[in-house]
Formats: structure tokens, sequence, C-alpha cells
């Protein structure tokens, strides 16, 4: 009698730890800190190493951050190429495989870098106020193009005539002068 209670209250024990530990939240806000994850595979011409994004949300500074990660194809030496407090993007492979193009961005400005693989050298492209995207190395790996957004001040094809004192005129005409693309497809 005395083992068939001590059976009955180790199984009720066990039972109200599970219906206690059902109770707790399985995903909590701060866990968004604790998620890392990988993004933007790149794939070295040999095709014998990966570079990708290795990104976090940092519990300081409430910001995602993301380093450049490289891992050989079947798994092994795993490490990080570039990271530090900046934010990192866009890696790609020079053609030959020897360099990588990337971007970083740091207090509001977005730089171009090309890191030398073999010396470990980073040599800066060029500071943007504006940020560029899209990189893409040429065939023989002596230029990289990007686009970016580049700011101008528009001065109006005509300038409407002086309104004559008195004089009762419609609403002034509107000048458009960008083009405004939107998908026509239907999201559902």
């Amino acid at each position: 009698m005395l083992r068939s209670l001590l059976v009955f209250i180790s199984t009720l024990g066990l039972a109200l730890h599970a219906v206690a530990d059902a109770e707790k939240p399985v995903f909590s806000s701060s866990d968004v800190f604790e998620r890392e994850w990988a993004d933007a595979p790149q794939i070295s011409p040999d095709g014998r190493e990966v570079l990708y994004l290795r990104r976090f949300n940092d519990i300081m500074t409430d910001r995602t951050l993301s380093h450049i990660w490289r891992v050989n194809i079947d798994g092994s030496g795993h490490e990080p190429l570039l990271a530090s407090d900046q934010y990192y993007a866009s890696p790609l492979w020079s053609p030959d495989g020897s360099r990588i193009a990337y971007m970083t961005a740091y207090e509001g400005r977005t730089s171009i870098h090309v890191q030398y693989l073999e010396s470990g050298r980073d040599a800066l492209i060029g500071t943007f106020s504006e940020s560029p995207s899209e990189l893409a190395w040429s065939p023989d790996g002596e230029t990289i193009a990007f686009s970016m957004l580049v700011p101008v001040e528009t001065t109006p094809l005509i300038k409407a005539p002086k309104k004559p004192e008195g004089a009762n005129w419609a609403e002034p005409a509107q000048v458009i002068d960008r083009a405004r693309y939107r998908d026509r497809k239907t999201h559902v």
C-alpha cells in the first residue's frame, strides 16, 4: 500500500510539473535577442567555399547586425571573416575568388570595401550618403558596379504666369516629374 501511495505521489508530481511547464510561453519577446540566422549565401567561383551573412539582434543597441562568415562546402573551416560593431551586407566573390566586395553601414553612411583574402588587407572603395545596392564585379574582376539613388534638384519646365489682381483662376497646375511604379499584382 505504501509503495502504491509513493508511486501515485511521484506520478502526481510529474503531472503537476508537466502542467506547470505547459503554461510557460514557448517564445518570449526577449528571445529575439538569442536568435541568429544565415542570410545571403554566396558560393565561391571554384565551388569550395561559401560566404554568408550571420545575422542577429543586438540587445545593447536594439539593432539587427550582420557579420560575414566563411565556411568550406563540406562544413569545415567555419569562421568569421568580418565581424565588428559595423553592419556588413552584400558579400560578393570576385570572379577569380581572391577577393570579396562587401558593404558596411556605420553612423548613417554606407561604404563599399574589397577584402583581399590571402593577405587580409581591406580597401575602402568609397563612402556614400545614399545607400548603394546590387554590387556586381566585371567579368575580368577589375571593376565593381552598383546601383544608387542620386538625388537631383529639378527645375520646372515652365513657370506659371503671374495671376492678375482680382482674377478668379483655377487651382495651379501640378507638375509631376517622377515616375512611380506600383505593382498591380494582387497579393493574397
